[in-house]
């Protein structure tokens, strides 16, 4: 019986060496031989897959295996903060107030995310400011002063189709401080 045991160890103990032994190659020769690997996307992930300079397809949370023609971009799908700080401005009558923005946005389309714009992030906190100007300065001083609800509003009309083509939504936005700073004297 013990000739049985050492044999069945033997083999279970060559088993486990080839075994190791594909692993290094793997690691070694993967590179050159241009082997699939294995991707992982987590719960609050989605990957973009590009062949050739194109989306393909985007991918859910779990494990893939990803061609070595294929590049994967991951992108966090989980509400991000974002801030405008003090911009001073001046009211339709000439007033400057001092605005400052926070607010959230989250990735809703992982392909336009990854393809429409090389810095998303600078290119709507560029969006952000130009609508915070543009309702600024369509509202008087006293309009200002009486409700911010009305420039938030505006300015949520003028940044969410743009964020929308960048495959974005923004799912809170506020006034941090808004305040009349005084008249501008020209």
């Amino acid at each position: 019986m013990s000739n049985f045991t050492e044999v069945v160890v033997g083999v279970v103990v060559e088993l486990v060496l080839i075994a190791i032994v594909l692993g290094v190659l793997y690691r070694i020769w993967g590179g050159v031989l241009k082997l699939p690997r294995r991707q992982s996307v987590q719960a609050f992930q989605r990957a973009v897959l590009h062949c050739d300079g194109r989306v393909e397809r985007v991918l859910d949370p779990g494990s893939h295996w990803v061609s070595s023609k294929k590049s994967v971009f991951l992108c966090d799908v989980r509400p991000s903060p974002f801030e405008v700080p003090a911009q001073e401005l001046l009211s339709a009558d000439g007033v400057a107030v001092r605005v400052s923005l926070a607010g959230e946005y989250r990735i809703v389309d992982p392909a336009c995310f990854v393809t429409e714009s090389s810095d998303f992030f600078g290119t709507v906190y560029l969006e952000v400011r130009q609508a915070l100007r543009t309702a600024v300065s369509d509202v008087t001083a006293s309009e200002f002063s009486s409700s911010e609800a009305v420039i938030i509003t505006r300015i949520k009309e003028l940044v969410v189709p743009r964020a929308a083509l960048l495959g974005i939504e923004i799912t809170q936005l506020g006034a941090w401080e808004a305040i009349s700073v005084g008249r501008f004297h020209q």
